[in-house]
């Protein structure tokens, strides 16, 4: 076999240096030697490692474990840890967190001699690889490059990924508005003012105590953490008006903030990130972009956007239905989707390029809300500064998303499977720093009865009782439609919209309450329907010959679909005309899952009231009134959690 380098001489002279010549490319390397013997050798060695490389490779390591025992053991961890032993503080914590991200996971445990440059361009690949990442990964390599535990580079400096840091900016005095408008806490609204009038960091305002402040002198003193260790940390600022307000606000001794002073920098940050991107947009651009929709009615079958074609158009479905269709692995059009009123499709493609993957088509009459590319990028070309918050804003959301799950929750970091050298990753759950306070709802009312009524006409009925026994199924009616349709706490107010599906062809068909299921398949406990709901249900199985089971539950015969009841409810309305003494239109089916311990849809109520007479339900006197009528007063606490998302459907 031909060999693939040759020798070559630039120079004729005697002192000329030597290369190799590479046959296939014809590119050139300095062997670095001007003795011929010795170039020999090493040309030699290069054609033997592309005719041998496993050769080579074994051979390479017998040579340089004579000089170095642990080179050919040494794997990216250890490098890490003679790094993080040089780092303290805040830069010690994130060197740590980057060794514990997934991006880098495998290359740890990869060991420095078989490092290849498809190892580092996997991590940039990485759906969770950012700026920090090339950061990092560029002082992990540098530092064994200094080592000389890797004899050349990974990459070369022009394959290592530019390193584009985001823009950096203080907030304007509209958006720190908007960041408390969404702020229910109210330590952390205190803590944002606070930060705003000082300008002060996080972390040096969180940790202010009471002794920082000198009423005497009106002297606010703190020190800054992240140049105590230069003797430069120590600040002193003038307490004003506005200043004097916000810190007579916050207790008169000990830690100005006890709770947030005890969280991680991380937590308080990520708190602060949420609501800037939950405070949305600048009202400037919602309400500009309001402005430049259009209404469009579509006829049945329109193609709204095409598979693998660019959209640029942002709908908003007013009326009607749309089915989102995908190609499956044989080609043909799956649907995976039915969008209905009040949803929306199209909001990526408006500000990405990437050609969709999905195809999106009308199945009913359509109204449609749109906002075209051109329109927008004609918009924003008219105001620079909304251009700059609108890009930011949309860089903000997607590098949130790729930090938490499908609830918005961090994600928990694990490892799986067993390699050597592979530190487990330290996690925590998640949780909500202002969790949701559920206030009892009340349903109340006066029963006035006349002295004179209950003492001669009690038989053969209790007049009294019987006032109260009415009285009572009317609150617990009223209870029920509450459970169902309050807008705070209400069953149909509380589902997610990841939980919510559209019917296919009008009627409840079996395939739709399929994937209802599919969707709460922890321990579904039962449908809740309209009667006409559940009738228009039972047609559907009868006309595909699969009718459901009936089975008697606490006395009363209810139908059943792959064993779970369909509980009937005249409270879950129907939305359309009245026409010949009913209602004529749609409604809604619910799927719930109960219980505490399984994290369903529990009631809440509170027992031992004064004058209970149920749990929960309280009759009082209210005394005699100048003409002989007594007043009882009835009051019922009530209300509903739904502990997780995929509890009800």
């Amino acid at each position: 076999m031909q060999a693939r380098y040759r020798l070559y001489r630039r120079s004729n002279r005697s002192h000329g240096t030597y290369y190799a010549q590479d046959s296939t490319t014809g590119s050139r390397e300095s062997l670095g030697t001007k003795n011929k013997a010795e170039a020999l050798k090493l040309l030699q060695a290069k054609n033997d490692a592309q005719s041998q490389p496993v050769l080579s490779r074994e051979l390479a390591k017998v040579y340089l474990h004579t000089q170095d025992p642990d080179f050919a053991t040494r794997t990216w961890l250890d490098v890490a840890r003679l790094i993080d032993t040089s780092y303290d503080g805040n830069t010690k914590t994130r060197f740590q967190k980057f060794l514990k991200s997934q991006p880098v996971r495998r290359l740890m445990a990869r060991r420095l001699i078989e490092t290849s440059a498809s190892d580092f361009l996997s991590v940039f690949s990485h759906p969770r690889a950012g700026v920090s990442t090339n950061v990092q990964l560029r002082i992990l390599h540098n530092r064994a490059l200094d080592l000389e535990w890797i004899l050349k580079p990974v990459l070369s400096r022009r394959a290592w990924p530019k390193i584009r840091y985001a823009s950096r900016h203080g907030i304007t005095r509209e958006q720190h508005e908007a960041v408390l408008r969404v702020t229910p806490n109210k330590e952390y609204r205190i803590y944002f003012e606070l930060l705003w009038h000082t300008g002060g960091s996080q972390t040096d305002i969180a940790s202010l105590t009471a002794d920082d402040i000198d009423w005497g002198t009106r002297r606010l003193y703190y020190e800054r953490q992240k140049l105590r260790s230069k003797g430069q940390g120590h600040a002193c600022l003038v307490i004003g008006k506005a200043l004097e307000a916000i810190l007579l606000q916050l207790p008169k001794e000990g830690p100005l903030f006890p709770s947030l002073g005890t969280l991680k920098e991380s937590k308080r940050s990520n708190y602060f990130w949420t609501k800037r991107v939950k405070a949305g947009l600048p009202d400037g651009i919602v309400s500009r972009m309001a402005a430049r929709f259009k209404t469009e009615q579509v006829s049945l079958g329109n193609t709204l956007i095409g598979e693998g074609e660019d959209g640029n158009t942002f709908f908003i479905l007013a009326q009607g239905q749309v089915e989102v269709l995908s190609k499956g692995a044989h080609g043909t059009n799956l649907r995976i989707a039915l969008l209905s009123d009040g949803e929306f499709f199209g909001e990526t493609d408006i500000v990405s390029d990437k050609p969709s993957d999905v195809t999106i088509r009308t199945i009913t009459p359509c109204v449609l809300l749109t906002l075209s590319r051109k329109d927008l990028d004609a918009l924003l070309a008219e105001q620079p500064s909304l251009a700059e918050d609108f890009r930011r804003a949309i860089e903000e959301h997607r590098e949130l998303q790729s930090t938490v799950n499908r609830y918005g929750e961090r994600n928990i970091d694990l490892v799986s499977g067993f390699a050597e050298n592979v530190e487990i990753p330290e996690t925590f759950v998640d949780y909500s720093a202002t969790p949701r306070e559920y206030s009892l709802s009340a349903v109340q009312t006066v029963v006035r009865v006349h002295t004179r009524v209950s003492d001669l006409y009690n038989g053969p009925y209790d007049q009294l009782e019987e006032q109260m026994r009415l009285t009572i199924e009317g609150i617990k009616e009223r209870q029920e439609w509450e459970l169902v349709n309050n807008t705070k706490f209400g069953l149909i107010h509380s589902v997610d919209p990841a939980m919510r599906i559209s019917t296919r062809y009008g009627a409840p068909t079996p395939d739709d309450l399929d994937e209802l299921l599919a969707l709460v398949w922890k321990k579904p406990a039962f449908f809740l329907a309209h009667p006409k709901a559940i009738a228009a249900f039972e047609r559907e199985c009868t006309w595909r010959g699969v009718p459901p089971v009936t089975v008697d539950l606490f006395g009363t015969p209810v139908i059943m679909w792959r064993g779970v009841p369909l509980v009937p409810c005249d409270k879950l309305e129907i939305k359309g005309r009245y026409q010949s003494n009913q209602w004529l239109g749609t409604t809604s089916i619910l799927l719930v899952r109960t219980g505490e311990a399984d994290q369903g849809v529990v009631g809440l109520h509170q027992t031992g009231i004064p004058g209970e007479i149920m749990p929960s339900l309280s009759a009082r006197l209210m005394g005699l009134d100048s003409l002989g009528v007594a007043s009882y007063l009835l009051t019922l606490y009530f209300s509903l959690a739904v502990l997780t998302d995929d509890a009800l459907g």
